[in-house]
């Protein structure tokens, strides 16, 4: 179960790390709003390119899903 928790709790870090990244990128863009420097807009869209590529949650799913059917197989053989 250990690998199974692991795995949730490694989904939820980069979750977090994922809304961070929006959150900032939301404030540099208000920030370029309002003091019209457009460094910052570009730094914005950096964090926005970041946090879409952040193709690791995709992958931690299916070793999840995986992981977790393997659990449910087990236990069904055990009960037969």
């Amino acid at each position: 179960m250990t690998y199974v928790h692991n795995l949730k709790r490694r989904k939820q870090e980069l979750r977090t790390d994922v809304d961070s990244l929006c959150a900032s990128a939301d404030q540099l863009a208000q920030q370029t709003e309002t003091a019209r420097n457009l460094s910052l807009i570009v730094k914005s869209n950096a964090l926005r390119v970041v946090s879409w590529d952040k193709t690791e949650i995709a992958e931690l799913d299916k070793q999840l899903a995986a992981k977790l059917l393997e659990q449910k197989n087990c236990l069904q053989l055990e009960q037969l």
